[in-house]
């Protein structure tokens, strides 16, 4: 394959998919704890383990049931998993292997000033940090630490490193670099203000934080070339000096999947070419153990009631199976690859000959039908509407890309700020059965991370923006009891 002016070497890199798992994924707990090779998913009032060696699983009855917002780590210094509430408030919670329970668990402290904030465990003394997160219309830029003895968290006084500071930001990747005792932190969403009506844009930086010292360093930022690209996932490895990527390219031709892999030292970010069953992904998390990847999707049905969990797995490493080749293709080809390209070229010569005289005899039939075919349209090979076939009223496309018209006119949302969100609930509630959504499927399809009060701007505002849109058929939008739908004056086409 080439990209980008090289060519890139792949020797069959697979996610290999190993476990499927049914839930209501909105209120499932997960961690990857090292002890044992296993994989713990809190389930409402039930704890799924899962051996990542055997990929055999069992279930357990718990005597708490845990919410949604709480969330699990480890602790390699006690070598123990903690819990606490995501929100970034109450106490820490202790995972008891025996009674197969949550001590000091609090079910009560539901603050939201942090969600979707990065955590982790420093191994050397147990304290806890989270970092970011997101509350009340802002995302933060703080930096926490948990006050083991009087039991609350404190923001820490950070000091910077040059002139430029942590962007407010949510979620984001983080990790533990042994080699330097510090704290990586890379990408998320935000911006400089971190005010949500500012409108958030992707990050791509990596930060390293000193835990002893307070100090704060920049360390590089990924100027990305791939216009439109939103990341779904990463993990950074500081043991491997690597960092993983994963980002869906958005364009108008339709959705593609992205896989990169970096160095940590710099942003060398290659495009890893990787065979894979899944072709779209939802809600994601990726872990590392035992020299493999291991990728968790989280798929919604179209109730968003139960959702399907599957786990791939991905040996490493990657960079000898696929990566970049600066060199010349002729010199490329040494004594063991010599007579693959012999069989490919004469193969696509083949092809290509056959092609010609195929298309030769075609002409020639075409020259003897002409008076038939000069009365006999050649369909086309997709539907194409015609503006001025178009009635009055709202008309949705939902093909290979989203169009939108209003009497006719077609709609351009390229130049709207809120572009995406637009067209993501517009296109949700067009493939919605009735065309309507009650507030908690939309708040799990498009605002999975945000709390209940700031879903309901989002919303309201995303609303107001596709009514300015259709104007003047701003009532086709109906918002009533919870529920959000199309009126009879939208149309919306599907591909046959």
């Amino acid at each position: 394959m080439l990209i980008g002016g090289q060519w890139l070497k792949s020797e069959n890199n697979e996610w290999v998919e190993t476990f499927t798992l049914n839930r209501d994924f909105r209120e499932i707990c997960l961690v990857s704890r090292n002890k044992n090779d296993v994989l713990m998913i809190w389930w409402k009032d039930s704890l799924i383990t899962i051996n990542t060696e055997t990929w055999e699983s069992e279930e357990h009855i718990l005597l708490n049931h845990i919410h949604k917002n709480f969330n699990p780590i480890v602790d390699k210094y006690n070598d123990e998993i903690k819990g606490y509430n995501a929100g970034g408030d109450g106490p820490i919670a202790t995972w008891n292997d025996h009674d197969m329970k949550w001590e000091n668990y609090d079910s009560v402290t539901t603050s939201d000033q942090y969600h979707g904030s990065g955590s982790i465990i420093d191994p050397k003394n147990g304290d806890l940090y989270t970092i970011g997160g997101y509350g009340h219309y802002r995302l933060k830029n703080h930096i926490q630490k948990y006050d083991a003895v009087n039991q609350k968290w404190d923001t820490l006084k950070v000091k910077n490193v040059g002139n430029e500071n942590l962007s407010p930001r949510q979620p984001l990747a983080i990790a533990w670099d042994d080699e330097n005792e510090s704290i990586l932190i890379f990408g998320g969403w935000g911006n400089e203000s971190g005010q949500q009506e500012k409108g958030f844009n992707y990050i791509y930086d990596l930060w390293s934080f000193n835990p002893d010292s307070y100090t704060l360093e920049k360390i590089w930022d990924w100027e990305v070339s791939h216009q439109g690209l939103k990341p779904i996932a990463s993990i950074l490895i500081p043991e491997r000096n690597e960092i993983y990527l994963y980002g869906k390219l958005e364009n108008n031709l339709g959705d593609s999947l992205i896989f990169f892999q970096s160095s940590l030292d710099k942003p060398d970010f290659k495009q890893i070419d990787i065979t894979s069953s899944f072709n779209s992904l939802n809600w994601v998390s990726i872990y590392y153990k035992n020299q493999k990847l291991l990728l968790v999707n989280f798929k919604p049905t179209p109730t968003f009631h139960i959702g399907e969990m599957k786990i791939f797995t991905i040996d490493l490493p990657l960079g000898n199976k696929a990566q970049y080749v600066g060199t010349p293709l002729v010199k490329r080809i040494d004594a063991a690859t010599k007579w693959v390209w012999i069989i490919l070229v004469v193969g696509i010569t083949t092809i290509g000959f056959s092609v010609f005289i195929w298309r030769q005899n075609q002409f020639a039939k075409i020259g003897n039908q002409s008076s038939i075919l000069d009365k006999t349209p050649i369909a086309p090979t997709r539907k194409i509407i015609s503006n001025g076939g178009l009635k009055k009223g709202i008309t949705l496309q939902l093909d290979d890309e989203f169009q939108l018209w209003v009497d006719g006119k077609t709609i351009d949302l390229n130049g709207n700020e809120r572009h995406n969100q637009i067209v993501e609930l517009l296109a949700l509630l067009a493939n919605s059965p009735e065309n309507k959504l009650s507030h908690e499927d939309i708040h799990q399809s498009l605002w999975p991370l945000v709390q209940d009060e700031s879903f309901v701007n989002s919303l309201n505002v995303t609303l107001s923006a596709i009514r300015k849109v259709i104007s003047p058929y701003e009532k086709e939008i109906i918002h009533q009891n919870k529920m959000v739908a199309f009126g009879k004056g939208i149309r919306v086409l599907k591909a046959d």
